[in-house]
């Protein structure tokens, strides 16, 4: 389900439950298994393997900020090395201002989340915010 980008709804479809009955071996998760305990076991299970392939490499902590549909301010982290990339976290950043305190308590709270990872820098898509974040984050 969650490589396929369906619904979790789709699970309980009478189709995909009928099928059960010639298989009663398979049981299918509900939407609320799905969103939840088998969601959360996903993503631990993801973080685990980004932090063994990323293991021994210094990778940046790369931030986009854009605004989703409903018009809120959402800040996304991802973290890149020479080949991978992977995204780690979503960050709704509502009204808030986007000043440079702002930015670099976010990007430490990334930072101290993931720490088993190498970060050797930290890069954002506003070239004035990356310059007065780095001032403030270097001396740490």
């Amino acid at each position: 389900m969650y490589t396929t980008g369906m619904a979790f709804y789709k699970t309980e479809h009478h189709t995909l439950l009928e099928a059960q009955v010639p298989n009663p071996g398979i049981c299918v998760p509900s939407a609320f298994q799905l969103a939840n305990g088998l969601l959360d076991q996903a993503f631990d299970k993801s973080v685990q393997q980004l932090t063994l392939r990323l293991s021994g490499l210094v990778v940046t902590l790369e931030t986009d900020a854009w605004t989703d549909i409903n018009g809120m301010a959402v800040t996304n982290y991802i973290a890149v090395s020479v080949s991978l990339s992977f995204f780690l976290v979503s960050v709704c950043t509502g009204s808030q201002s986007h000043g440079t305190d702002f930015l670099v308590g976010d990007a430490t709270c990334v930072l101290t989340k993931y720490k088993r990872l190498a970060f050797g820098r930290v890069i954002t898509d506003n070239t004035a915010a990356n310059k007065a974040m780095w001032e403030v984050m270097q001396p740490r």
